[in-house]
């Protein structure tokens, strides 16, 4: 079967929602088993926390992963990153974090290409959430040629000052980002439209306004290379409240 890449997105050391860093710690090791469980894969933990994993951290996700994780890329120390951090709002924080790690792995891979042609398919998770029993792995690989999310839903607006209100027509719409995945031969549409959600978010931030990364999602994939999926397969907690959510 096809090899893929995860991409296992993670902030362990937050002050940031109901979990300590014991707690995240521990989901995202379950993160990373349910990818092992469930795919030919290798997987990279990007990891944007306040402060960098220790070392017995990184020695205890090497020792469980030895054959899958083949790297474990900490952020913290980025200056960029330190910024974003500084932000009271996590909404911000999370979108803005997002978008960054992503699109700077997403550039790396492009410049390797002797690693990206080990895989068929890339895979982005949010840490701590888990691949459940409604994942169809061969589903996404046979995807050829396509971004696979899970099936986009209404956007819900609040009436207060982060609301665009002379765009809103624009994001009316948002895909769940928990879990998705796209062909690796997408990688330049993918790069190209992270430079786009990062130009557009930054941009609102600097006129006192803010769309999240699911509405920016939406909004700037291309349409034309989207398989939407009822159900995906991910599931767990959200962090702000511990609420468990399934897609």
């Amino acid at each position: 079967m096809s090899k893929s890449l995860f991409l296992v997105t993670s902030a362990i050391y937050t002050r940031f929602g109901v979990y300590d860093k014991q707690q995240r710690l521990q989901q995202t090791l379950s993160t990373l088993d349910s990818i092992k469980s469930k795919c030919n894969a290798d997987i990279i933990l990007l990891d944007a926390g306040e402060s960098p994993l220790s070392e017995e951290d990184k020695a205890l996700f090497k020792a469980l992963f030895s054959n899958h994780l083949i790297d474990i890329v900490q952020f913290s120390t980025d200056p960029a990153v330190k910024n974003i951090q500084t932000n009271s709002n996590w909404d911000v924080v999370k979108s803005l974090l997002e978008i960054l790690i992503l699109k700077s792995v997403f550039m790396a891979l492009d410049k390797h290409p002797e690693m990206l042609n080990k895989y068929s398919r890339i895979f982005k998770i949010s840490g701590r959430y888990l691949l459940n029993n409604n994942f169809d792995y061969s589903r996404h690989v046979s995807a050829v040629g396509k971004i696979t999310i899970k099936k986009s839903l209404p956007a819900i607006y609040q009436t207060d000052h982060w609301v665009i209100e002379n765009i809103i027509k624009d994001y009316y719409r948002q895909y769940m980002t928990r879990m998705w995945s796209f062909d690796t031969s997408l990688l330049n549409s993918i790069i190209v439209s992270y430079e786009r959600m990062e130009t557009t978010l930054l941009n609102l931030l600097n006129n006192g306004k803010f769309i999240d990364i699911e509405r920016l999602m939406y909004k700037h994939l291309d349409p034309s290379l989207i398989e939407e999926f009822d159900i995906i397969g991910v599931e767990g907690a959200i962090a702000p409240n511990g609420v468990l959510v399934s897609d």
